[in-house]
């Protein structure tokens, strides 16, 4: 299904369409040499500092940061700010 033909829905069945989400921890930048250079014990410097607030995106958009939390066995999201992604 075409992002057009997604537009032209009714917003109830919208309301139906699974997204998929991201959430990214931090990012890098390193030359192609670098990369080639990774091992199983190397470490990455990500670009973020410890305790900042995390992406959430769908697709290339931003549509909320948050905190990682831990949910019984498992990794949550608790939402700090949702992100104005109509303008």
């Amino acid at each position: 299904m075409s992002e057009d033909e997604v537009m032209k829905m009714p917003e109830s069945t919208m309301g139906n369409v699974p997204v998929e989400i991201t959430v990214v921890l931090g990012t890098a930048t390193m030359t192609y040499s670098e990369l080639g250079e990774l091992t199983s014990e190397s470490l990455i410097e990500l670009n973020e500092g410890y305790g900042e607030l995390l992406d959430i995106r769908v697709g290339e958009l931003t549509v909320a940061r948050g905190e990682i939390v831990v949910m019984g066995d498992q990794l949550g999201m608790k939402i700090v700010e949702v992100c104005d992604v109509d303008g």
